[in-house]
């Protein structure tokens, strides 16, 4: 038979089931405690590696631009320094030879741009008067061969330079 607990017994059965409640709450709390503690140090040691692993990184980095700067300064004590008063004074040379051959180029007629007098007539059109190549203007037309001497000897030049 079964009989039904008094107040007394009610009260010390609460007690019981309460401390058990307790209980296995404070191993779960335990168990929680302990995985998040490993699961800490799993990431700390992840951690320690990739941080050792960028240290070295940084020294190897260090090494290789100490080396880079010392070979930059040996490259430096071999090149002169007044290297930028050579290339402005090298720059303006080529501008005024450049200039002085194109206008040589210009005032020299060339032999063989010289039209024959054969070559060209006048023609007679009722509305106007067309003329040869020598007349009407004096200056000599400027032609294709004396332009391109130009820049042959000026292709020399800057490979002498």
């Amino acid at each position: 038979m079964f009989h039904h607990p008094d107040k007394f017994e009610e009260k010390i059965l609460k007690k019981i089931r309460r401390k058990i409640r307790n209980k296995r709450s404070a191993q779960e709390s335990r168990k929680k405690k302990r995985e998040y503690v490993d699961s800490l140090e799993g990431r700390m040691s992840a951690c320690s590696a990739h941080n050792l692993k960028l240290q070295r990184k940084i020294q190897q980095l260090e090494d290789t631009n100490s080396d880079l700067l010392e070979q930059l300064s040996r490259l430096q004590a071999l090149v002169p320094n007044g290297s930028g008063k050579t290339h402005r004074g090298t720059c303006i040379l080529v501008l005024l030879l450049s200039f002085s051959l194109l206008i040589s180029a210009n005032l020299q007629p060339d032999p063989y741009s010289q039209p024959s007098q054969g070559e060209y007539t006048q023609t007679k059109v009722p509305s106007r008067n067309l003329q040869s190549m020598g007349e009407g203007r004096g200056v000599p037309p400027v032609s294709l061969f004396s332009v391109s001497r130009g820049i042959e000897a000026l292709c020399r030049m800057m490979e002498k330079l």
